[in-house]
């Protein structure tokens, strides 16, 4: 049975739970895939599947997800799969970092490049 990764928002004031967001690791012959968050802006969340054993890691790609709504949303093929690398033990690459614009737009830094994402549901 693959691992599911579980997301939810928490109100800081009243510590009351949003609906859950449960994520199916993509990658279940991997016993260290694991989801987690690479950007938030409040709804909207950039999920980053990676893997690690201390030695090398993997980042096998994003998914976006609604937080408030506890679903994944459409994720374009390009953003899904399109930084998968692997990384450590003698196979050097940057890992990206990714952010949500205040006006918006998702952010990826992959190493000198900076890529504006656009997503609309």
């Amino acid at each position: 049975m693959p691992a599911v990764n579980r997301f939810s928002r928490v109100d800081a004031r009243s510590g009351k739970s949003g609906p859950v967001l449960s994520v199916p690791v993509a990658h279940p012959d991997d016993p260290y895939a694991i989801w987690t968050l690479a950007a938030f802006d409040g709804e909207r969340v950039l999920l980053s599947e990676r893997s690690g054993d201390g030695c090398g890691s993997r980042l096998y790609g994003y998914k976006l997800a609604d937080l408030t709504a506890g679903r994944t949303l459409n994720t374009p093929a390009r953003l899904a799969q399109g930084y998968a690398r692997l990384m450590g033990c003698g196979h050097y690459a940057p890992y990206p970092e990714a952010d949500f614009a205040p006006d918006g737009p998702l952010l990826i830094r992959d190493g000198n490049r900076l890529d504006w994402w656009t997503v609309r549901e």
